[in-house]
């Protein structure tokens, strides 16, 4: 079996004057391991398509990156899903999948975190109602400023959104366990899920002719 690439999922949303715990749209995943602007740019393209050929109702203002929204995990809000692939994924490999997903996250807002550190005193003296001095007025008012803060609460909030996700942190354990003792995973875990037919059902179709 070959091995499954990595995708990422956004959500195509038509009203984005909707709050975001109730937005309802289209799940769009394309090949990727992280959310970038070129992996945004994928899923407007595919939703355009979709559109095009009538199978994306609404957006009558037509479609742009603002309604491309990241949508890690499995997505409640999804009305239908166009995946990249329709390889049927078995347990550990989506385990494995959530994990490199969850790690990707974990580094990117490690350096979003470290990269707004040097803002600290400017945030400290705005929480004190302090003045600032002079250096800090410039390098808060530098274009920098508010893109590095933007990059911290994204990077953040994707990553706990994710953490959020149901069946991400079991995936993580699962991957763990298998590292610590193998015998710990049950063939369920590994293996697609068996079918529910039953023993007899199949005997009587082994004795048709």
């Amino acid at each position: 079996m070959g091995r499954k690439k990595a995708t990422v999922n956004y959500l195509i949303v038509d009203d984005l004057s909707v709050p975001p715990e109730d937005q309802k749209g289209t799940l769009i995943a394309v090949e990727g391991r992280r959310n970038t602007e070129a992996n945004r740019q994928k899923a407007l393209d595919k939703a355009i398509e979709l559109w095009q050929e009538g199978q994306l109702e609404g957006f009558a203002d037509g479609l742009s990156l603002e309604n491309v929204i990241f949508a890690p995990g499995t997505s409640g809000a999804a009305t239908e899903t166009y995946s990249a692939s329709s390889e049927e994924e078995l347990p550990l490999q989506k385990a494995a999948r959530d994990v490199i997903t969850l790690i990707d996250l974990l580094i990117h807002r490690g350096e979003a975190i470290q990269e707004a550190t040097p803002l600290l005193p400017i945030l400290e003296a705005a929480e004190k109602g302090q003045k600032l001095t002079e250096e800090q007025t410039a390098q808060a008012r530098d274009r920098s400023f508010s893109k590095i803060l933007t990059r911290l609460a994204t990077s953040v909030t994707e990553h706990q959104t994710f953490v959020e996700t149901p069946g991400v942190m079991e995936s993580i354990q699962m991957i763990i366990a298998i590292i610590q003792d193998d015998r710990l995973i049950t063939p369920e875990q590994i293996l697609p899920p068996a079918s529910n037919e039953t023993e007899e059902e199949i005997e009587d179709e082994d004795d048709s002719p």
